[in-house]
């Protein structure tokens, strides 16, 4: 019975002394974009039916993307969403910078619906908040590189595939190691006409501008959006950041060339080791020493020293059990260890 009763004190006091125990990690990161992107509104101004006007827009690696040494390339696209505004004068007057982008999405049997959300302010007299006519269908994106994608004016910036919204994006790529890091976009404006006032050559304009793009008369805008302000968000979102291509170097191994004297008879050579040069490729190397090389072929040889007081011997070059008169040639694997032997034996003559 005291056993039992020391055993029960002891589990009950477990739970008192874990919840004096605590360990702080304390976790902090520094979050930075990976693009610089100019975001100056593109304003036309006032345009007129078949005009076809172009604006720059600038988008660059971030100058934290270009000093952090651990990532390289940054893929992103360019997206085409609605835009919300406050107007008043039946649209034809947009009163301020407070605008929003529409979020889209799928109502009853595939019908789009866009939702501005609440107004950015009180809205007084005849003011409107809402979605502006669409200018998106009349934007082209054209990159400046083989990295970049080009869609030209006179598409749908969304089409819906088996009940599901699929953007039709313009994708980019920036890359450190390739020296590219600014994109230089040209966005371009095909200006529509408005039913009954279009010109003859209407389909013409359409089709030089995008072949794809037919009938033209479905990009006629209807007439009661004469006038009228037209808008359209770009959104450059990021969609993958690789990090820096790492290059794996051959693994090295080694090669040890061991300088052997000898002579015909066993009596002391008149030359030691001292008096010949040892070369592994064109690299000097000292007997019996293991010396590290990358993977690759070599040549084994020897040379005479200045000091060496002449007379005739014989050479013999034995690598890994392999036998050459004079020269020999290796050929070192990663990791591989190889060793050689010179042999010179001095002879009567």
């Amino acid at each position: 019975m005291l056993s039992l009763g020391a055993l029960g004190t002891a589990a009950a006091m477990l739970p008192l002394f874990a919840a004096f125990e605590a360990h702080v990690i304390n976790v902090t990161a520094k979050i930075e974009n990976a693009l610089a992107v100019t975001t100056d509104a593109i304003d036309f101004g006032t345009v007129f039916p078949q005009e076809h006007l172009e604006k720059p827009l600038v988008v660059a690696l971030s100058q934290s993307f270009l000093d952090e040494d651990r990532v390289d390339d940054v893929e992103y696209f360019i997206r085409q969403k609605p835009k919300c505004a406050i107007t008043n004068e039946g649209g034809t007057e947009m009163l301020d910078d407070r605008t929003a982008t529409g979020h889209i999405s799928l109502g009853a049997d595939d019908t789009v619906v866009i939702d501005c959300g609440d107004p950015p302010r009180p809205l007084v007299n005849d003011e409107v908040w809402g979605v502006l006519p669409s200018l998106c269908e009349y934007i082209s994106k054209e990159g400046e590189d083989l990295n970049d994608e080009t869609l030209p004016s006179f598409h749908e910036p969304w089409t819906i595939v088996d009940h599901q919204l699929v953007w039709n994006d313009t994708k980019g790529r920036l890359a450190k190691s390739e020296q590219d890091r600014v994109d230089n976009w040209i966005i371009d404006l095909a200006v529509p006409c408005f039913g009954g006032h279009c010109a003859q050559d209407w389909e013409t304009f359409v089709e030089t501008i995008n072949p794809n793009a037919l009938p033209a008369d479905q990009w006629v805008q209807p007439i009661e959006n004469e006038h009228k302000i037209f808008g359209c968000d770009l959104w450059v979102e990021v969609s993958e950041v690789s990090e820096t291509p790492t290059t794996t170097p051959p693994e090295d191994g080694t090669i040890t060339v061991t300088k052997v004297v000898d002579t015909v008879d066993g009596s002391p050579a008149a030359f030691d080791e001292g008096d010949f040069d040892l070369f592994v490729g064109v690299e000097p190397v000292d007997s019996g020493f293991s010396e590290i090389f990358v993977v690759g072929s070599y040549t084994i040889s020897e040379a005479e020293g200045a000091s060496f007081p002449g007379g005739a011997y014989t050479t013999d070059i034995d690598c890994d059990d392999d036998d050459f008169d004079g020269v020999d040639s290796v050929t070192l694997e990663p990791g591989e260890n190889i060793s050689c032997t010179i042999t010179n034996t001095e002879t009567d003559a």
